[in-house]
């Protein structure tokens, strides 16, 4: 009973909706009602306090609890035995035994006869009584007769005082039959779902069951343990009570481990009474199956006997859905010494192996011993790790690792097992096998999975001395003829490569040292992991180089292959890297979309952020801007959890995709400091700096990042024009400030790039640099035809640019109508793909050339995005920033940040002004 003083506490809403139902029964509809929930949730209370309500009282109220396996009619006839009439049916239970549980076939006229005969002790008792209630407890018991005379009865009860109460135990629904079509709905049912009791009723009811002087967190603690249950809740108050336990905060740690000691008791008070009861159910936790046999054996009693204590286990609901002894293990083996429990657990998991079950439900057994002495339990882990899922797996080698400190093997299975979520323990693990490997080819092995987790930890620079003492130490082993030998070679020589390449500190010495004999000395058919990384590294050389496009493409379709370890997925990013910059758009977002998906599956955090933030570039250069933003986004949520403090490429990417989207100083907040020596992310990062700064009007700030990451470029060797294109936004930026021979050089360097690697997209760049520097109708004709090459190669922010330069072009030309043609089309272009920045620069050129468009406010106001309209409307009413935060659950920060956008964007200088630039927006929408 969930009862305090005569009241039931946390029910109020379920009380008042069942008086409801009791009256409408009491005023001739007969009705249904269905409390479900958990046991001890207090099913049975609140039908008690139900119908004891007076003012509702409802007549007769007839009350059954359901058992399993009764016969049919079994519980009709124990609800009704008390009445005039009832006595009947008791003396007919022998024959009605005969039914069975189907009623069917030759026996349904006598069962149509027994409900209607029922059905008559029914109307007799409403006729006597002046109202009946029939309440059936544990109806998951309910034979199948009884349900269907219930709704044989309800559909002839029209006008009659009538209410069925059902109370369903919601931890046995694998035993609950179907209740009979339309038995809720024809009769106006209502279901009561009873959950947990609201905090602070559950709270109260324990503060009254433990008495004066609990405190508050000592009764919380309480609820916490019993989850909010009020039977589990009063039975773990009693045996505090019983133990003496002062409910005072200082004891409230105590509260867990009593609360193990009440579900004990309840599984006692059950088995206390069945023989062989206790050792059966430990033998059901040991094992974690009811497999009678086996759990027979280990219980030392005879079969039936353990069939009778299941059948106990499973009605009381001690057993799962699954019949797994998820409830019995924890309270019936915690009964037991730990040299107990051990020893059990170990015979158990003898007898599942026997027996044929599969290693990780034996492993299951073992995990709990302290150690795993004997050779089969290392050899069930070792089996159970190879078939269970990447996530589950740690968990066994784990085990094996602390029973068999020495085997090298292990430490590398375990390296990849966590170093998708904890690399820097990887590499431990690996530094550690590596030191107990004496074979030559079984530390090359270690070592190139090693550098695949120094490569994705950003310690490249650090392993690349071991790849070289590796690669030495196999030349002088022999073994040359042998397809795994060349194989290691191989995955040595593309991680050698691939390392080298990675870092912008040995990135200049790895391209003057990788010769000829790279791509001379090994046929790749990409049928290996190690074939595949080498075409990889083959496909990077060629772009860094900028040599030939088309080659680099054949190595980067050799290198994606599947995704199944560290190399490959080092494979799969670097041939979309090649394939994007090649002009191969599709190509690299199909491969990385299936890298985002392999690594999520796997929960390779690092794997699908680093990912993310390559779709979300390639995304933002085309017309999928909302989708980079999305991509972006979880690219950074992800890049907290790495393992890799200061992963810069998220950040380069959300940057990018918010300058683009007029949130500059945002954009600026967010790239924050450069916190990595990749090549790929060291760059990325100086040009979206640049371009940031140049948004600002920060054009010196611009200039020397572009200059640094020129620089940068030069001195490793990078010659590849699609890569980081510093000279075209140099190009541009030195234009406009006068220093146009400067500009001039920085154009003939770009096509002579172009001209090697030969991409359409390298010589759009190049007609648009050298179309920002020409003058008249060449350069019209130069920006016309880098729209057309940009437009083919699908770089929308690109072809933005060149429409817009093209308009003003022709305008300076005197061809004012072109020329504000243009700008309109770029403003078009730009308000379709997102790129709200340059809308509002184009717009604003258009204007200034005396073209119209709609007003300038639809653009700026336009380009607020959903959480600065949030802040700012809660702001322009009045709010202050913490109230603010509170109500949008962010950050003061974020509120902050939102503000100072908005107010940029809006031309306002705080919020004072927010009201009357929201009413001019508004006005400018209508």
């Amino acid at each position: 009973m969930i009862v305090t003083a005569d009241v039931l506490i946390g029910r109020d809403r379920e009380l008042v909706l069942f008086a409801d139902v009791v009256a409408a029964a009491r005023a001739g509809t007969p009705r249904v009602v269905l409390v479900r929930g958990p046991r001890g949730i207090g099913k049975s209370a609140l039908v008690d306090a139900a119908l004891a309500d007076p003012p509702t009282e409802p007549g007769a109220v007839l009350r059954t609890t359901c058992l399993p396996g009764t016969a049919a009619f079994g519980a009709a006839c124990a609800l009704l035995a008390s009445v005039s009439g009832g006595d009947l049916f008791r003396r007919k239970l022998l024959a009605l035994r005969s039914l069975g549980d189907c009623s069917a076939g030759e026996d349904q006229a006598l069962v149509c006869s027994i409900m209607h005969r029922l059905h008559r002790v029914v109307v007799n008792t409403i006729d006597r009584a002046g109202g009946l209630v029939l309440v059936l407890d544990d109806v998951q018991h309910c034979d199948a007769a009884s349900l269907r005379w219930l709704d044989f009865t309800l559909r002839r009860a029209a006008e009659l005082p009538l209410l069925v109460v059902l109370a369903l135990r919601t931890e046995a629904l694998t035993s609950v039959r179907p209740l009979p079509a339309g038995l809720l709905e024809q009769h106006s049912g209502l279901v009561l779902d009873l959950g947990p009791l609201p905090h602070a009723a559950a709270a109260a009811l324990a503060a009254g069951a433990l008495g004066s002087g609990t405190e508050a967190g000592f009764a919380e603690q309480c609820v916490r343990v019993a989850d909010g249950n009020p039977g589990v809740l009063l039975r773990l108050t009693e045996v505090l009570n019983g133990r003496r336990v002062r409910p005072v905060n200082g004891e409230a740690s105590r509260v867990a481990a009593f609360g193990r000691l009440a579900a004990l008791r309840d599984m006692l008070a059950v088995l206390s009474h069945t023989e062989h009861a206790l050792a059966v159910a430990r033998a059901v936790g040991a094992l974690g199956t009811t497999d009678a046999e086996l759990v027979a054996t280990l219980a030392a009693v005879p079969v039936a006997r353990v069939q009778v204590v299941v059948e106990l286990l499973r009605n009381n609901d001690f057993l799962d859905e699954s019949g797994l002894a998820v409830q019995v293990v924890a309270p019936v083996l915690d009964g037991l010494s730990a040299r107990q429990r051990e020893e059990l657990r170990g015979r158990a998991a003898w007898l599942l192996s026997v027996a044929g079950y599969p290693a990780v439900q034996v492993a299951e057994q073992l995990l709990p011993l302290p150690e795993q002495p004997e050779p089969w339990m290392l050899d069930i882990l070792r089996e159970a790790a190879r078939n269970a899922s990447f996530s589950a797996r740690r968990r066994y080698l784990f085990a094996v690792y602390r029973s068999d400190p020495h085997d090298p093997r292990i430490r590398v299975d375990l390296a990849a097992a966590v170093g998708r979520e904890d690399p820097e323990r990887a590499l431990e693990l690996l530094n550690e096998a590596l030191a107990l490997t004496g074979n030559v080819r079984e530390r090359a092995s270690v070592v190139v999975k090693l550098a695949a987790v120094g490569l994705a930890t950003g310690r490249a620079p650090e392993v690349l001395e071991l790849v070289d003492a590796t690669l030495t130490e196999l030349g002088s082993a022999g073994g040359a003829d042998h397809a795994a030998h060349r194989d290691l070679v191989r995955g040595l020589t593309a991680t050698r490569i691939i390392c080298g390449l990675a870092d912008v500190s040995t990135i200049g010495a790895t391209l003057r040292s990788a010769g000829a004999a790279v791509f001379t000395d090994f046929g790749t058919g990409g049928e290996t992991a190690a074939e595949r990384l080498l075409a990889a590294a083959r496909a990077v050389l060629v772009t860094a180089r900028g040599e030939q496009a088309h080659l680099a493409l054949e190595y980067a379709s050799t290198a994606a292959g599947p995704v199944t370890s560290r190399q490959s997925v080092a494979s799969s990013f670097l041939s979309a890297l090649v394939c994007h910059l090649a002009g191969e758009r599709i190509t690299a977002l199909s491969i990385l979309g299936r890298l985002v998906e392999e690594s999520g599956a796997e929960n390779d955090h690092q794997s699908e952020s680093t990912a993310l933030s390559l779709r979300a570039l390639i995304r933002a250069e085309s017309d999928e801007l909302s989708g980079a933003y999305a991509d972006a986004r979880r690219a950074v949520e992800l890049s907290g959890g790495t393992g890799r403090p200061g992963s810069v490429a998220p950040r380069v990417a959300l940057a990018t995709v918010l300058a683009l989207r007029d949130e500059v100083d945002m954009a600026a907040l967010v790239l924050g400091e450069p916190t990595a020596s990749g090549v790929w992310e060291h760059h990325e990062y100086l040009m979206t700096r640049g371009r940031i700064r140049w948004a600002q009007a920060d054009i010196t700030g611009a200039i020397d990042d572009l200059t640094a990451c020129g620089d940068s470029l030069r001195e490793a060797g990078i010659a590849n024009p699609s890569f980081a294109p510093w000279w075209l936004d140099l190009t541009r930026l030195l234009a406009e400030v006068g220093r146009a021979d400067e500009a001039g050089e920085l154009v003939e360097h770009g096509a002579e790039l172009a001209r090697r690697w030969g991409t359409r997209h390298a010589w759009g760049l190049v007609r648009l640099a050298q179309g920002s520097i020409a003058h008249d109708d060449r350069a019209s004709a130069l920006l016309c035809e880098a729209v057309e090459l940009l437009a083919a190669t699908a770089d929308r922010v690109r072809q933005v640019e060149a429409e817009h330069l093209l308009g003003l072009v022709l305008a300076r030309g005197g061809d004012l109508r072109g020329g504000r043609a243009r700008l309109r089309h770029a403003v078009d272009l730009a308000v379709r793909w997102g790129q709200r920045a340059h809308a509002s620069w184009a717009r604003a050129d258009l204007e200034g050339l005396g073209g119209r468009m709609g007003r300038r406010d639809a653009v700026l106001t336009g380009s607020l995005t959903p959480s600065e309209r949030r802040v700012v409307a809660m702001a322009a009413s009045g709010a202050n920033n913490r109230e603010i935060a509170e109500a949008l659950v962010v950050s003061l920060r974020t509120v902050e940040i939102h503000l100072t956008s908005a107010y940029r964007k809006l031309g306002v200088s705080g919020r004072g002004q927010l009201a009357e630039a929201l009413t001019a927006h508004t006005g400018s929408q209508a």
